[in-house]
């Protein structure tokens, strides 16, 4: 006889340890892209609308903090939103690096804050027990 499918057990959320290795470890990652890339960044002569470009992932990454990452309440797809937000500012921040020659360290810095917003002081509500 054959035995039915069984369900999926649905896996528990994270600690939320695992939230702020994952956000710590994406900070320490750009300031040291930051610090092992030379100065100069791409010696190309860009137009001068190319160094504004960093700007569309910290906005994109701004918007998943603030409008789409307060609305899930499972935790899976919570941690997925914030592992997409926080590679979109970290993304600003490298796109920053290789091509804002002159707004390199602003660019950073503004990448820090949006990964900083990220910090996952809210994660416990996705506590063990929570899916």
């Amino acid at each position: 006889m054959e035995t039915p499918p069984s369900e999926p057990t649905p896996q528990e959320a994270p600690a939320p340890l695992v939230w702020w290795v994952i956000w710590g470890a994406i900070g320490f990652g750009l300031i040291s892209i930051q610090a092992w890339m030379p100065a100069g960044g791409f010696a190309a002569d860009f137009p001068p609308v190319v160094r504004y470009i960093p700007f569309v992932p910290l906005g994109l990454s701004v918007v998943v903090r603030w409008l789409v990452l307060p609305r899930i309440q499972v935790a899976a797809t919570a941690l997925s939103a914030f592992i997409v937000g926080l590679a979109l500012a970290e993304g600003s921040g490298i796109l920053g690096i290789l091509l804002g020659q002159e707004t390199r360290q602003s660019m950073v810095l503004l990448a820090l804050l949006g990964i900083a917003q990220f910090a996952p002081v809210w994660a416990s509500r996705f506590g063990p027990g929570s899916r």
